[in-house]
């Protein structure tokens, strides 16, 4: 069907270093007294027919498995990292939202256009960082439409808890671990887009009265407990679009990663196929069945990951840091022994202490010996 031609657009993409399956790039163009901001989502559902043997493997691998030494994809590698990839230099059909901003960098409306791009130019994290600190003004404008979003879902209740996490990669059985912070500019940027899109589409699909896949979440009742998060209850998935309170969001979906996520994918053609003649790809029960399906899978890969991730992680502790002490947080302390992290790998082990530490405080604890085949590290306080 008719595509806008969006190949004249300065597009770019912001990933990891060694990212090869590309499923988002953005823009910024002046328009007027303000701006138009595109969000381009690789268009995976143009390229895989519902039903098709590519579709049916991809349903019953669900999702990606990323692990630190090997990357499973849900589609075939030609797929994900070619073809549907949004590669530089390469045309590509695309699910476009085109948002007109105003000169104080809120988003007035947005509507969703299929489309076709070609990605101008490449960057990793560290190189959108270093152009929003240089305050390059393309990227600088897009930082200025997200932060201003960001604002008005915190002011909407939306909780702002940044995280600290492990990249870590093994080459030649060498393992690499850096501890990266989620207030990174450039990854920040890239996570407030990707809650802008999945806000648009969640927010078509309900007033269009598609039945798509939801992430929820109720505020949480002072007397309720069991909470994840201090004043929230824990997401869940709907096939209606319901509040989703941490974000502070009224409605809230995924569809901004087709390309490893098999429910985005549905969100996708959902979308697209009622862009196309206002009709529906998938019937509510159809998706409750896919749901069904795909919630074992994405469990188990879940699983897997942080299996992988746990090992590689001990691996490193073995290599570089068995005999050394080395500062910790504790994280709980109502048991014999406390559970802290390193915070240097944010490796976390049990230790002894003849003490009661409060939870958040520092300790210096010993790196005695860690075993990756057993889940094993032993720790003594100093």
């Amino acid at each position: 069907h008719k595509r806008k031609d969006l190949r004249d657009l300065e597009t770019i993409t912001i990933d990891g270093q060694n990212t090869k399956d590309m499923d988002d790039a953005i823009s910024m163009k002046r328009s007027g007294d303000g701006y138009q901001l595109g969000i381009h989502i690789s268009d995976v559902a143009a390229l895989i027919p519902r039903d098709s043997v590519l579709d049916k493997f991809a349903l019953k691998t669900s999702t990606s498995v990323y692990c630190p030494n090997k990357i499973f994809n849900m589609f075939p590698d030609k797929i994900a990292n070619h073809l549907a990839s949004l590669i530089a230099g390469e045309d590509r059909p695309c699910l476009s939202i085109i948002a007109d901003v105003d000169s104080n960098f809120q988003i007035q409306k947005a509507k969703i256009v299929p489309s076709l791009i070609k990605v101008s130019r490449r960057l990793n994290y560290e190189q959108a960082d270093e152009e929003i600190r240089c305050e390059v003004p393309d990227i600088m404008d897009l930082y200025q439409v997200t932060s201003q979003h960001e604002t008005e879902r915190v002011l909407a209740g939306a909780s702002r808890t940044p995280k600290k996490f492990t990249e870590i990669k093994v080459i030649n059985g060498k393992v690499e671990l850096k501890v990266v912070d989620e207030v990174d500019h450039g990854r920040n940027l890239i996570a407030e887009l990707m809650i802008i899109t999945n806000r648009f589409m969640a927010e078509y699909a309900a007033s269009n009265f598609l039945p798509a896949f939801c992430r929820c979440q109720d505020a949480q009742d002072s007397k309720a407990l069991n909470t994840t998060a201090v004043g929230f209850s824990p997401s869940y998935n709907s096939l209606t679009a319901r509040p989703h309170a941490s974000l502070g969001l009224a409605a809230y979906t995924q569809a901004s990663s087709p390309i490893r996520r098999y429910q985005d994918l549905c969100n996708q053609r959902q979308i697209s196929t009622h862009l196309l003649d206002k009709s529906i790809c998938y019937e509510r029960h159809e998706l409750n069945k896919i749901g069904k399906t795909t919630a074992f899978s994405i469990r188990q890969a879940s699983n897997v990951s942080k299996e992988a991730k746990r090992f590689w992680s001990l691996q490193y502790v073995k290599d570089n840091l068995i005999g050394e002490s080395h500062l910790a947080t504790v994280i709980r302390n109502d048991k014999k022994k406390i559970l802290v992290e390193l915070n240097n790998c944010l490796v976390k082990g049990l230790v002894a202490t003849s003490a009661t530490p409060a939870i958040g405080s520092k300790i210096e604890v010993k790196v005695v010996s860690a075993n990756p085949a057993f889940n094993e590290l032993r720790l003594e306080t100093i």
